[in-house]
């Protein structure tokens, strides 16, 4: 269930990024806000 909440959120944000080209500030907001830590894959 989490790998698709985190599969719908980077297709948001990356829709959202697409569209409206936000300023940098925003732009780092969403990255900052993925849901998985770089630290807590799995791979």
């Amino acid at each position: 269930m989490r790998v698709w909440f985190v599969l719908v959120h980077d297709l948001l944000a990356l829709g959202t990024v697409a569209a409206t080209e936000p300023p940098g500030a925003a732009l780092s907001a969403l990255v900052l806000s993925n849901p998985v830590s770089p630290s807590g894959c799995s791979c």
